[in-house]
C-alpha cells in the first residue's frame, strides 16, 4: 500500500487502525523481516508498535491503537487488532521445553573420559572439551554463544563485537566468545596464577577460584565480573572445568584475540571453534550413554537436548539446592522475568527424568 505525503496526513484514527490491522496481518502472513509465518503473537505486537511510530511521525500526531469505548480498568486493543494477536497466542504451538543435564549425563560422559584419560588427542577431542563447558555451565548458565559459534557469516570463524563508537575501543572486532583474559585464576590468598604456570599450580593444589569476566552480555550487564571457588567435587567443580578449558586452548595454540572454547578433531589438523551443532551432536551421543534404554524419558525427548539447555540446568541446580527466584537471577547475571521460563522448561523434566538429576549447590 502506497500513499502520498498529503493523503496521509488525511487518515482519521479509524483509518489508521484499518492500515496498521492489514499491516499485521501481512506481517503474520510472513511479510517480515524473518520471513517467518509462524511469528509469536508478542513478535507481531512489536511490528504494529514499530508501524505506529512511522505512521506517527507522518501525521505528526498520536495514533491510538486501543478501544476508547472500553469500559475496564485495563485498555484493550482495538478489535481489528486485538483479535489478530489473540488468535496467533491461542494458536501457536507451544515450543518443545529444553530439558537440564542430569548427573547421571555427566557421569556417563566421565566414565568414558578417564578412560582415555592419559590421552592429550582425547583431552583436545570434541567430547572432553564439550564436557569441561557442560560442567562450568552447570554453575553459570551461559548462553551458548558465550562459548561456541553459531549462525557465522561466510568467511568468518567466529562472531566478533560491532567496530563502533558505542563499543570500547580496546574491544571493537573482538570475539564475543570468551577470549584467554577473560579467565583469571587465583590462589586460596587470592594471589593471581599466571596462565603460563597454571598447570603446575593447579597439579599442586594451589588453584582455588576462577573468576570469569563477560565482556559481551546481550544486555546492559557487559563486563560484569563473577567469581566461583573449588568445590573439590568429582565432576562439577567450576575451577576444574576453566583449568581444562584454559589448558586446552594453549595446548593448542589459541591466540588471545581468538575464542578459547576450541577442540581438535585428529593430530596434525589445525584446533577448530566449537560451534553449536558439534555441541548438540556430542550432547546427544551423552544421552545414548547415559540411557541406552530408548525408551527413557531422555531417549524419547532426544531432541529436547540442546547447548541452550545449559541455561535451564543452572537453573535447575539453584532450584534444587533452595535457592529464591530473585537468588538465582543474581547469581546468573538475569533479568527476574527470565528464571521462571528456565525452570518451567527444566523443572518438572527433571523429576520425570527418573534419576537423580543435579543436587544443589550455594556457589556464588
Amino acid at each position: 500500500m502506497h500513499f502520498k505525503e498529503h493523503s496521509v496526513r488525511r487518515l482519521t484514527d479509524e483509518q489508521c487502525i484499518e492500515v496498521l490491522g492489514t499491516y499485521v496481518h501481512h506481517v503474520s502472513q510472513g511479510f517480515n523481516l524473518q520471513r517467518k509465518k509462524d511469528l509469536s503473537a508478542q513478535s507481531m505486537r512489536n511490528y504494529l508498535k514499530a508501524a505506529q511510530s512511522v505512521l506517527q511521525l507522518w501525521l505528526r500526531r498520536l495514533v491510538p491503537l486501543h478501544d476508547k469505548n472500553h469500559m475496564g480498568q485495563q485498555s484493550r486493543y482495538h478489535a481489528f487488532l486485538g483479535q489478530q494477536f489473540r488468535d496467533r497466542r491461542n494458536w501457536t504451538r507451544k515450543r518443545p521445553q529444553k530439558l537440564p543435564f542430569t548427573r547421571e549425563m555427566y557421569c556417563a560422559v566421565q566414565r568414558r573420559l578417564r578412560i582415555l584419560s592419559h590421552s592429550s588427542d582425547a583431552f583436545v577431542a570434541a567430547e572432553w572439551a564439550v564436557y569441561d563447558w557442560m560442567r562450568l555451565g552447570a554453575f553459570t548458565g551461559f548462553r551458548p554463544s558465550e562459548f561456541a559459534q553459531s549462525k557465522v557469516a561466510k568467511g568468518e570463524q567466529f562472531l566478533t563485537l560491532p567496530v563502533s563508537d558505542d563499543v570500547p575501543e580496546d574491544q571493537r572486532g573482538a570475539p564475543v566468545a570468551f577470549v584467554l583474559a577473560d579467565f583469571t585464576f587465583y590462589t586460596s590468598d587470592m594471589h593471581i596464577v599466571p596462565h603460563p604456570r597454571l598447570g603446575q599450580l593447579y597439579h599442586q593444589g594451589r588453584v582455588k577460584f576462577v573468576q570469569l569476566r563477560w565482556r559481551f552480555d546481550k544486555s546492559a550487564n557487559n563486563f560484569v565480573l563473577r567469581k566461583y571457588s573449588t568445590t573439590g567435587e568429582d565432576i562439577l567443580d567450576p575451577v576444574d572445568a576453566a583449568v581444562h578449558i584454559v589448558l586446552r586452548a594453549l595446548f593448542l595454540g589459541v591466540s588471545t584475540s581468538e575464542p578459547v572454547g576450541v577442540w581438535r578433531s585428529a593430530p596434525k589438523r589445525p584446533y577448530r571453534f566449537l560451534r553449536s551443532t558439534t555441541i548438540t551432536q556430542v550432547l546427544r551421543q551423552v544421552v545414548i550413554w547415559a540411557y541406552p534404554d530408548p525408551k527413557h524419558f531422555y531417549r524419547e525427548n532426544i531432541t529436547s537436548i540442546v547447548p541452550h539447555g545449559l541455561r535451564v540446568t543452572a537453573a535447575v541446580y539453584q532450584k534444587l539446592g533452595g535457592a529464591a527466584n530473585d537468588d538465582i537471577a543474581q547469581k546468573l547475571r538475569w533479568h527476574l522475568t527470565s528464571v521462571p521460563t528456565y525452570l518451567r522448561d527444566g523443572f518438572e523434566s527433571a523429576q520425570a527424568s527418573q534419576h537423580p538429576t543435579l543436587q544443589g549447590f550455594d556457589n556464588s
